[in-house]
């Protein structure tokens, strides 16, 4: 044998000696770290992040869709107010009957409470009114009537001088006003007088001169207007004027005239005695007078009674006018005024009154109310507080 397989046979033994220990080694390695069932610990849940789910932009072309409504308290909501033509509610609440309970208290018919106490006005003689006694108290049943329906400052106890052949006087106008909110400085004045007298008679004024008709008729027919007036907005200024001394030869329209020179007065609507008409013809006088200006004034009082139905007939005075009465002072400041009376001049128009009744009560001792007739007078008392609230540019009148 030679000598090199003499030392590979040398070495066999100890080679596969190494070779089992090394076999062994790997079996036992494998036994004691191989994981048994026993031995594989329980999977432990872990949080996984929801991934953000984006959509497509999408161009939406039908309605958004509603949401179901969320009921949030909210206050009461604020009512709509009713708006009403003026000549409407004055019509409505204008009253005949109460009409007429203003000339039976002006004029003695019934008593009358000032104050808290009654007194009874058997005159309104300016002589006996302006010194308050106590049959005379006309000033002071106006004065509290007027309060009930307008604040004081709205009134001016207005007074002027008046000096006769014994003495001199202090009387008083009554002036109510409306201001304007369009064109304040343009006024219209709706004006009555309210004193009375007798004439020809041996009775004394000072205790006894009634009055229902001369001027009861027209007064009543501005404390009937004054409720609606409180209630409406004018675009121009109104004054409602109860004027003293005109039995006196105008002294209280003459006084207010010559006073307010400066005022713009567009038109005067003065109201004076229309309750005669004993053969109910329902017919009466409306003084123009020839002052173009002043033609405006009674064409609107014709349309009142036209639009409204009034059914009265009248004289249309352009030509010639009755001047004894509380327009005149205007007139001759170059202030457009008419009057409205009773069939009492001896003129006439076509189609108009013709022949006047006899002026019964004119003046008298007799001038009671019995003898007025009072759906005549209503009706022309009417037609004067229309044209007032038309001329003066009225405004509906909102109602709660």
């Amino acid at each position: 044998m030679s000598e090199r397989k003499k030392q590979i046979n040398q070495y066999l033994p100890l080679a596969a000696e190494v070779i089992l220990i090394v076999a062994l080694a790997a079996v036992f390695i494998f036994n004691n770290h191989l994981p048994s069932k026993n031995n594989i610990p329980a999977a432990v849940p872990t949080e996984t992040p929801i991934p953000e789910i984006t959509t497509p932009t999408q161009e939406i072309t039908g309605p958004e869709p509603t949401l179901e409504p969320t009921y949030i308290p909210t206050a009461e909501p604020t009512p709509t107010q009713a708006a009403i033509d003026p000549v409407h509610y004055f019509l409505s609440d204008t009253n005949q009957e109460r009409y007429a309970q203003w000339i039976r208290a002006l004029s003695g018919d019934t008593p009358v409470n000032i104050g808290g106490q009654e007194y009874t006005i058997t005159t309104r003689y300016s002589y006996a009114m302006f010194p308050g006694q106590d049959n005379a108290k006309a000033p002071e049943y106006l004065m509290e009537q007027l309060l009930q329906w307008v604040p004081a400052e709205m009134i001016t106890y207005e007074p002027y001088e008046y000096r006769d052949a014994v003495s001199n006087y202090t009387w008083y106008n009554i002036i109510v006003t409306f201001p304007g909110t369009v064109t304040p400085e343009e006024q219209i004045l709706y004006t009555a007088h309210y004193d009375s007298c007798v004439a020809l008679t041996d009775v004394n004024p000072l205790e006894l001169a009634p009055g229902a008709n001369d001027n009861g008729t027209g007064v009543a027919a501005l404390l009937e207007a004054i409720p609606t007036f409180a209630k409406t907005s004018f675009e121009k200024t109104v004054k409602v004027i109860f004027f003293s001394g005109e039995e006196n030869f105008m002294q209280g329209s003459t006084a207010y005239a010559a006073a307010h020179a400066g005022d713009n007065i567009v038109g005067v609507i003065n109201m004076d005695m229309f309750g005669n008409d004993p053969d109910d013809k329902r017919c009466f006088e409306i003084h123009v007078g020839s002052m173009p200006e002043s033609d405006p004034l009674g064409r609107a009082f014709e349309a009142a009674i036209r639009d409204y139905s009034l059914n009265l007939t009248y004289d249309y005075f352009n030509y010639v006018a009755y001047e004894l009465g509380d327009h005149t002072p205007f007139w001759r400041a170059g202030i457009p005024a008419m009057t409205a009376m009773e069939n009492f001049t001896e003129d006439s128009t076509a189609g108009g009154c013709g022949p006047r009744p006899y002026p019964k009560n004119w003046h008298a001792p007799t001038d009671f109310i019995v003898d007025v007739n009072i759906p005549y007078a209503f009706d022309i008392a009417r037609a004067g507080t229309i044209t007032v609230l038309r001329l003066a540019g009225a405004q509906p009148i909102l109602m709660q």
